[in-house]
Protein backbone atom coordinates (compact mmCIF):
# COMPACT_ATOMS: atom_id res chain seq x y z
CA UNK A 1 0.00 0.00 0.00
CA UNK A 2 1.12 3.56 -0.59
CA UNK A 3 0.98 4.61 2.68
CA UNK A 4 1.54 2.00 5.99
CA UNK A 5 -0.42 4.51 7.96
CA UNK A 6 -3.80 4.74 5.74
CA UNK A 7 -5.58 1.07 5.95
CA UNK A 8 -8.40 -0.09 4.23
CA UNK A 9 -8.65 -3.54 3.03
CA UNK A 10 -10.24 -6.36 4.71
CA UNK A 11 -6.70 -8.48 5.87
CA UNK A 12 -5.19 -5.19 6.69
CA UNK A 13 -7.99 -4.76 9.21
CA UNK A 14 -8.36 -8.05 10.29
CA UNK A 15 -4.70 -7.88 11.17
CA UNK A 16 -5.14 -5.07 13.09
CA UNK A 17 -7.40 -6.24 15.08
CA UNK A 18 -5.67 -9.38 15.78
CA UNK A 19 -2.94 -7.28 16.97
CA UNK A 20 -5.03 -4.74 18.85
CA UNK A 21 -6.75 -7.90 20.86
CA UNK A 22 -3.24 -8.99 21.94
CA UNK A 23 -2.63 -5.75 23.48
CA UNK A 24 -3.37 -4.57 27.13
CA UNK A 25 -4.96 -0.93 25.42
CA UNK A 26 -5.06 0.42 22.48
CA UNK A 27 -6.10 4.05 22.22
CA UNK A 28 -9.29 5.17 19.51
CA UNK A 29 -10.17 8.44 17.92
CA UNK A 30 -12.48 9.91 14.74
CA UNK A 31 -12.29 12.43 12.29
CA UNK A 32 -15.41 12.86 10.72
CA UNK A 33 -17.96 16.17 9.35
CA UNK A 34 -21.49 16.74 11.00
CA UNK A 35 -22.11 20.02 9.66
CA UNK A 36 -25.80 19.63 7.94
CA UNK A 37 -25.74 16.60 8.60
CA UNK A 38 -28.00 14.88 11.26
CA UNK A 39 -25.63 12.10 11.96
CA UNK A 40 -21.86 12.56 11.41
CA UNK A 41 -20.00 10.89 8.47
CA UNK A 42 -17.27 9.17 9.50
CA UNK A 43 -14.44 9.28 7.73
CA UNK A 44 -11.08 7.98 9.66
CA UNK A 45 -10.77 5.46 12.79
CA UNK A 46 -7.33 6.16 13.91
CA UNK A 47 -5.83 2.89 16.66
CA UNK A 48 -2.94 3.21 18.48
CA UNK A 49 -1.37 0.03 19.21
CA UNK A 50 1.59 -0.40 21.04
CA UNK A 51 3.58 2.24 19.87
CA UNK A 52 2.31 2.91 16.33
CA UNK A 53 -0.32 4.52 15.22
CA UNK A 54 -2.94 3.62 12.27
CA UNK A 55 -5.31 5.49 10.07
CA UNK A 56 -7.93 3.52 8.97
CA UNK A 57 -10.33 4.81 5.66
CA UNK A 58 -13.74 4.76 7.65
CA UNK A 59 -15.64 4.84 3.92
CA UNK A 60 -13.63 1.64 2.45
CA UNK A 61 -12.96 -0.19 4.85
CA UNK A 62 -14.90 -3.08 6.85
CA UNK A 63 -15.59 -1.47 10.04
CA UNK A 64 -17.77 -4.21 11.66
CA UNK A 65 -14.19 -6.02 11.63
CA UNK A 66 -13.81 -3.78 14.90
CA UNK A 67 -16.60 -4.88 16.84
CA UNK A 68 -14.76 -7.61 18.71
CA UNK A 69 -12.16 -4.77 19.72
CA UNK A 70 -14.89 -2.72 21.01
CA UNK A 71 -16.90 -5.20 23.02
CA UNK A 72 -13.61 -7.12 24.70
CA UNK A 73 -13.59 -6.82 28.47
CA UNK A 74 -9.67 -7.43 28.37
CA UNK A 75 -8.65 -4.66 26.03
CA UNK A 76 -8.84 -1.44 27.81
CA UNK A 77 -10.07 1.73 25.15
CA UNK A 78 -8.38 4.99 25.35
CA UNK A 79 -9.96 7.83 24.06
CA UNK A 80 -10.29 11.73 24.85
CA UNK A 81 -13.88 13.24 24.92
CA UNK A 82 -14.99 10.05 23.27
CA UNK A 83 -19.05 10.32 23.52
CA UNK A 84 -19.24 10.90 19.82
CA UNK A 85 -16.53 8.80 18.87
CA UNK A 86 -18.08 5.83 20.79
CA UNK A 87 -21.47 7.13 19.06
CA UNK A 88 -19.84 6.78 15.83
CA UNK A 89 -18.04 3.37 16.18
CA UNK A 90 -20.72 1.46 17.66
CA UNK A 91 -22.91 2.16 14.99
CA UNK A 92 -20.56 1.60 12.07
CA UNK A 93 -19.40 -1.99 13.59
CA UNK A 94 -22.72 -2.78 15.02
CA UNK A 95 -21.43 -3.80 18.32
CA UNK A 96 -24.28 -3.65 21.68
CA UNK A 97 -22.01 -1.84 23.53
CA UNK A 98 -18.32 -0.84 24.66
CA UNK A 99 -16.61 -1.89 27.44
CA UNK A 100 -13.32 -1.48 29.76
CA UNK A 101 -12.95 2.67 28.25
CA UNK A 102 -10.88 5.22 29.73
CA UNK A 103 -11.61 8.80 28.84
CA UNK A 104 -8.95 11.34 29.79
CA UNK A 105 -11.13 13.80 29.53
CA UNK A 106 -13.00 12.65 32.36
CA UNK A 107 -10.43 11.64 34.27
CA UNK A 108 -8.94 15.12 33.92
CA UNK A 109 -11.66 16.56 35.78
CA UNK A 110 -11.04 14.77 38.78
CA UNK A 111 -7.56 16.20 38.76
CA UNK A 112 -8.60 19.90 38.45
CA UNK A 113 -8.60 20.44 34.59
CA UNK A 114 -11.67 21.17 34.36
CA UNK A 115 -14.60 18.78 32.64
CA UNK A 116 -14.05 20.30 28.84
CA UNK A 117 -10.14 20.46 29.24
CA UNK A 118 -8.99 19.65 25.06
CA UNK A 119 -6.61 17.37 24.18
CA UNK A 120 -4.48 19.48 22.91
CA UNK A 121 -4.50 21.27 26.25
CA UNK A 122 -4.04 18.02 28.25
CA UNK A 123 -1.06 16.81 26.20
CA UNK A 124 0.81 19.98 26.88
CA UNK A 125 0.12 20.02 30.37
CA UNK A 126 1.09 15.88 31.18
CA UNK A 127 4.31 15.41 28.54
CA UNK A 128 5.33 19.12 27.34
CA UNK A 129 4.33 18.39 23.89
CA UNK A 130 2.91 21.53 21.90
CA UNK A 131 0.66 19.59 18.94
CA UNK A 132 0.07 21.68 15.50
CA UNK A 133 -3.31 22.78 14.88
CA UNK A 134 -3.08 24.01 11.53
CA UNK A 135 -5.43 20.88 10.15
CA UNK A 136 -7.92 21.17 13.05
CA UNK A 137 -10.94 21.94 10.89
CA UNK A 138 -9.26 20.16 7.78
CA UNK A 139 -11.30 18.49 5.24
CA UNK A 140 -11.89 14.65 5.69
CA UNK A 141 -13.30 13.69 2.60
CA UNK A 142 -11.21 13.92 0.08
CA UNK A 143 -7.43 12.49 -0.38
CA UNK A 144 -5.64 13.51 2.70
CA UNK A 145 -1.94 14.76 2.44
CA UNK A 146 0.51 12.99 4.87
CA UNK A 147 -0.08 16.31 6.77
CA UNK A 148 -3.74 16.26 7.42
CA UNK A 149 -2.31 11.87 7.83
CA UNK A 150 -0.03 12.95 10.81
CA UNK A 151 -2.69 15.51 12.66
CA UNK A 152 -5.21 12.16 12.82
CA UNK A 153 -2.56 10.42 14.03
CA UNK A 154 -1.18 12.51 16.70
CA UNK A 155 -4.81 11.85 18.89
CA UNK A 156 -3.10 8.55 19.24
CA UNK A 157 -0.23 8.86 18.97
CA UNK A 158 0.15 10.53 22.69
CA UNK A 159 -2.79 9.43 23.91
CA UNK A 160 -1.56 6.35 25.29
CA UNK A 161 1.41 8.51 27.55
CA UNK A 162 -0.90 11.57 28.58
CA UNK A 163 -3.18 8.32 29.95
CA UNK A 164 -0.43 6.74 31.98
CA UNK A 165 0.29 9.84 33.71
CA UNK A 166 -2.97 10.74 34.05
CA UNK A 167 -3.52 7.14 36.00
CA UNK A 168 -0.31 7.70 38.07
CA UNK A 169 -1.81 10.85 39.27
CA UNK A 170 -5.41 9.92 39.97
CA UNK A 171 -3.64 6.28 42.01
CA UNK A 172 -1.25 8.56 43.60
CA UNK A 173 -4.75 10.26 45.12
CA UNK A 174 -6.98 7.45 45.47
CA UNK A 175 -9.02 8.21 42.68
CA UNK A 176 -8.64 5.86 39.62
CA UNK A 177 -11.23 3.67 40.81
CA UNK A 178 -13.49 6.99 40.57
CA UNK A 179 -12.45 8.06 37.19
CA UNK A 180 -12.32 4.51 35.43
CA UNK A 181 -15.81 4.73 37.04
CA UNK A 182 -17.18 7.47 35.51
CA UNK A 183 -15.78 6.80 31.80
CA UNK A 184 -17.75 4.02 31.85
CA UNK A 185 -20.79 5.70 32.58
CA UNK A 186 -19.58 8.45 30.20
CA UNK A 187 -19.30 5.34 27.42
CA UNK A 188 -22.58 3.79 28.68
CA UNK A 189 -24.10 7.26 28.66
CA UNK A 190 -23.17 8.09 24.84
CA UNK A 191 -25.34 4.97 23.86
CA UNK A 192 -28.53 6.24 25.27
CA UNK A 193 -30.74 8.50 22.95
CA UNK A 194 -32.84 11.09 24.32
CA UNK A 195 -36.66 10.73 24.89
CA UNK A 196 -38.54 11.62 21.98
CA UNK A 197 -41.36 12.59 23.55
CA UNK A 198 -39.04 15.24 25.69
CA UNK A 199 -37.54 16.68 22.20
CA UNK A 200 -39.97 19.56 22.07
CA UNK A 201 -38.53 21.50 25.44
CA UNK A 202 -36.01 21.96 22.95
CA UNK A 203 -37.59 24.44 21.09
CA UNK A 204 -37.20 27.44 21.92
CA UNK A 205 -40.32 29.32 23.57
CA UNK A 206 -42.16 26.06 23.85
CA UNK A 207 -43.21 27.53 28.01
CA UNK A 208 -45.78 30.22 26.13
CA UNK A 209 -48.17 27.61 24.52
CA UNK A 210 -50.61 25.65 26.67
CA UNK A 211 -51.26 21.97 26.88
CA UNK A 212 -52.93 21.32 23.71
CA UNK A 213 -50.90 23.14 21.73
CA UNK A 214 -47.87 21.89 23.57
CA UNK A 215 -49.49 18.32 22.41
CA UNK A 216 -49.03 19.54 19.28
CA UNK A 217 -45.40 20.45 19.68
CA UNK A 218 -44.27 17.23 20.85
CA UNK A 219 -45.89 15.12 18.06
CA UNK A 220 -44.42 17.88 15.41
CA UNK A 221 -40.90 17.46 17.10
CA UNK A 222 -40.50 14.10 16.84
CA UNK A 223 -41.91 14.08 13.60
CA UNK A 224 -39.15 16.60 12.42
CA UNK A 225 -36.76 14.52 14.17
CA UNK A 226 -37.82 11.46 12.33
CA UNK A 227 -37.73 12.99 9.07
CA UNK A 228 -34.17 15.06 9.63
CA UNK A 229 -33.14 11.77 10.55
CA UNK A 230 -34.06 9.98 7.14
CA UNK A 231 -33.20 12.86 5.01
CA UNK A 232 -29.84 12.81 6.73
CA UNK A 233 -30.03 16.50 7.65
CA UNK A 234 -30.61 19.42 11.15
CA UNK A 235 -33.72 19.25 11.86
CA UNK A 236 -34.17 23.05 11.80
CA UNK A 237 -33.78 22.77 8.12
CA UNK A 238 -36.88 21.00 7.66
CA UNK A 239 -38.91 23.01 9.95
CA UNK A 240 -37.01 25.98 11.82
CA UNK A 241 -38.23 26.22 15.90
CA UNK A 242 -40.29 29.46 14.96
CA UNK A 243 -42.32 27.61 12.41
CA UNK A 244 -42.48 24.66 14.48
CA UNK A 245 -44.19 26.56 17.36
CA UNK A 246 -46.31 28.72 14.85
CA UNK A 247 -47.72 25.46 13.49
CA UNK A 248 -48.26 24.06 16.73
CA UNK A 249 -50.61 26.90 18.34
CA UNK A 250 -52.12 27.87 14.81
CA UNK A 251 -51.71 24.85 12.63
CA UNK A 252 -53.25 25.66 8.94
CA UNK A 253 -56.20 24.04 8.16
CA UNK A 254 -55.31 23.84 3.74
CA UNK A 255 -52.14 22.70 2.39
CA UNK A 256 -51.57 26.11 0.53
CA UNK A 257 -51.39 28.04 4.29
CA UNK A 258 -48.42 25.95 4.63
CA UNK A 259 -47.11 26.18 1.13
CA UNK A 260 -44.40 29.09 1.18
CA UNK A 261 -44.41 29.34 4.91
CA UNK A 262 -41.35 31.14 6.36
CA UNK A 263 -38.88 28.45 8.20
CA UNK A 264 -40.71 25.61 6.64
CA UNK A 265 -38.36 23.56 3.81
CA UNK A 266 -38.62 24.71 0.29
CA UNK A 267 -41.59 22.04 -1.59
CA UNK A 268 -42.91 21.32 2.15
CA UNK A 269 -46.20 21.38 1.83
CA UNK A 270 -46.35 18.94 -0.96
CA UNK A 271 -43.52 16.34 1.06
CA UNK A 272 -44.94 16.88 4.50
CA UNK A 273 -48.75 18.16 4.69
CA UNK A 274 -50.09 14.58 4.98
CA UNK A 275 -47.50 13.60 8.04
CA UNK A 276 -48.18 17.19 9.84
CA UNK A 277 -51.87 16.81 9.94
CA UNK A 278 -51.74 13.22 11.56
CA UNK A 279 -48.62 14.99 14.05
CA UNK A 280 -51.00 17.25 15.02
CA UNK A 281 -54.22 15.25 14.98
CA UNK A 282 -52.06 12.78 17.61
CA UNK A 283 -50.97 15.97 19.60
CA UNK A 284 -54.94 17.06 19.71
CA UNK A 285 -55.50 13.69 21.05
CA UNK A 286 -53.05 13.58 24.13
CA UNK A 287 -52.40 17.06 25.47
CA UNK A 288 -49.28 17.55 27.34
CA UNK A 289 -49.57 19.14 30.80
CA UNK A 290 -47.07 22.33 30.90
CA UNK A 291 -43.70 21.24 32.78
CA UNK A 292 -42.52 23.57 35.09
CA UNK A 293 -40.63 26.46 34.15
CA UNK A 294 -37.83 28.09 35.79
CA UNK A 295 -39.37 30.91 37.70
CA UNK A 296 -42.40 29.01 37.99
CA UNK A 297 -41.69 26.42 40.29
CA UNK A 298 -42.08 26.36 44.27
CA UNK A 299 -39.71 29.25 45.67
CA UNK A 300 -38.62 26.77 48.44
CA UNK A 301 -37.19 24.05 45.87
CA UNK A 302 -35.64 26.86 43.94
CA UNK A 303 -33.72 28.30 47.50
CA UNK A 304 -32.49 24.80 48.39
CA UNK A 305 -31.57 23.73 45.04
CA UNK A 306 -29.47 27.25 44.91
CA UNK A 307 -28.25 26.04 48.07
CA UNK A 308 -27.38 22.35 47.26
CA UNK A 309 -25.30 24.05 44.65
CA UNK A 310 -23.38 25.98 46.44
CA UNK A 311 -22.32 22.33 48.41
CA UNK A 312 -21.61 21.01 44.77
CA UNK A 313 -19.00 23.81 44.20
CA UNK A 314 -17.40 23.80 47.48
CA UNK A 315 -17.04 20.25 47.57
CA UNK A 316 -15.93 20.62 43.60
CA UNK A 317 -13.01 23.28 44.71
CA UNK A 318 -11.71 20.92 48.13
CA UNK A 319 -11.52 18.38 45.79
CA UNK A 320 -10.42 19.48 42.63
CA UNK A 321 -13.10 17.73 40.67
CA UNK A 322 -15.32 18.98 38.26
CA UNK A 323 -18.15 19.81 39.37
CA UNK A 324 -20.50 17.96 37.18
CA UNK A 325 -19.05 15.20 37.74
CA UNK A 326 -19.88 15.19 40.82
CA UNK A 327 -23.92 15.81 40.75
CA UNK A 328 -25.79 17.29 37.34
CA UNK A 329 -27.97 19.94 37.80
CA UNK A 330 -31.09 18.01 37.25
CA UNK A 331 -29.88 15.73 39.47
CA UNK A 332 -29.67 18.76 42.08
CA UNK A 333 -32.85 19.89 41.24
CA UNK A 334 -34.75 16.50 42.04
CA UNK A 335 -32.82 16.10 45.33
CA UNK A 336 -34.17 19.40 46.17
CA UNK A 337 -37.85 18.44 44.91
CA UNK A 338 -37.84 15.26 46.69
CA UNK A 339 -36.76 16.99 49.67
CA UNK A 340 -39.74 19.75 49.72
CA UNK A 341 -42.63 16.48 48.81
CA UNK A 342 -40.94 14.88 51.88
CA UNK A 343 -40.73 12.02 49.06
CA UNK A 344 -40.91 8.57 51.28
CA UNK A 345 -37.68 7.21 49.82
CA UNK A 346 -34.57 8.69 48.69
CA UNK A 347 -34.38 9.05 45.00
CA UNK A 348 -32.47 7.13 42.85
CA UNK A 349 -29.51 9.47 41.57
CA UNK A 350 -26.35 9.15 40.14
CA UNK A 351 -24.87 11.10 43.12
CA UNK A 352 -25.44 8.30 45.48
CA UNK A 353 -23.25 5.77 43.30
CA UNK A 354 -20.03 4.37 43.47
CA UNK A 355 -17.52 7.44 44.93
CA UNK A 356 -20.16 10.13 44.95
CA UNK A 357 -22.02 8.72 47.75
CA UNK A 358 -19.54 9.73 50.48
CA UNK A 359 -18.10 12.33 48.25
CA UNK A 360 -20.89 14.85 47.57
CA UNK A 361 -24.12 12.51 48.19
CA UNK A 362 -23.56 12.21 51.60
CA UNK A 363 -22.99 16.01 52.45
CA UNK A 364 -25.96 17.15 50.52
CA UNK A 365 -28.47 14.86 52.82
CA UNK A 366 -26.29 16.39 55.55
CA UNK A 367 -27.46 19.66 54.25
CA UNK A 368 -31.03 18.93 54.21
CA UNK A 369 -30.82 17.17 57.25
CA UNK A 370 -29.24 19.94 59.09
CA UNK A 371 -26.64 17.74 60.14
CA UNK A 372 -23.72 19.86 57.63
CA UNK A 373 -23.48 23.39 57.36
CA UNK A 374 -22.15 25.93 54.68
CA UNK A 375 -20.50 28.61 56.34
CA UNK A 376 -18.37 31.74 55.07
CA UNK A 377 -14.57 31.25 56.01
CA UNK A 378 -12.40 33.31 53.97
CA UNK A 379 -9.45 30.99 54.90
CA UNK A 380 -10.91 28.05 52.88
CA UNK A 381 -10.21 27.11 49.57
CA UNK A 382 -14.03 27.79 48.02
CA UNK A 383 -14.37 30.67 50.56
CA UNK A 384 -17.22 28.83 52.19
CA UNK A 385 -16.85 26.15 54.44
CA UNK A 386 -18.85 22.91 55.01
CA UNK A 387 -19.25 21.97 58.86
CA UNK A 388 -20.84 18.95 61.18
Amino acid sequence: MADPTLISSDAEVAALVERSLRAPEVALDCEFHGERRYRPTLYLVQLGVEGEAFAIDAQRAPLPLLRPLLESADVRKLFHAGREDIRLLTRATGATGISNTFDTQVAAAFLGHGLTVGYARLVEATLGVVLDKANQYTDWSGKLTSAQLDYALNDVRYLPRAAAVLEKQLEERGRLAWALSASDAAARQALVDPDPGLLYRKVSGFGRLDETELGRLRELAIWRDQTAELENCRPESIVNDAALRQLASRPPKRQADLRGMRGVATGGSERYWKAFLEAVARGDERPEPRPTLPGESDPRIEAIFQLLGAVRRVVSIEHDVAAEVLASTADLKSLAEWHVEQGASRPDLELFRDFREALIGAPLLGILAGEVTLRVDRSAKAGLLLTR
